[in-house]
């Protein structure tokens, strides 16, 4: 089975554990933003404002997403250890 960072043509280094924790503290730190936005809408009446909020938080969707990562190749070494640690006790 090909891996990821194969299929994809563009050969990366993968994330080490710091990186990954960095990259995941950073989602969570925006994902706390969008929610703050989100508890701060304007009326629905207000269409100027609630085009510009829902604007900014389509931005801030858009941000997540990209900050998700999920194409990342992750230095998995030690989870892959523990997997062929518990295939070899059946």
């Amino acid at each position: 089975m090909p891996q990821l960072n194969q299929q994809a043509g563009v050969h990366r280094q993968a994330l080490t554990r710091k990186q990954a924790l960095v990259a995941i503290e950073g989602l969570y730190d925006k994902i706390l933003e969008l929610e703050q936005a989100r508890m701060q809408m304007p009326p629905p009446d207000d269409f100027s404002r609630l085009e510009i909020w829902n604007s900014a938080c389509l931005a801030m969707s858009d941000e997540i997403w990209r900050k998700l990562m999920v194409m990342e190749p992750l230095d998995v070494r030690y989870v892959s250890c523990l997997w062929v640690g518990s295939m070899a006790n059946q």
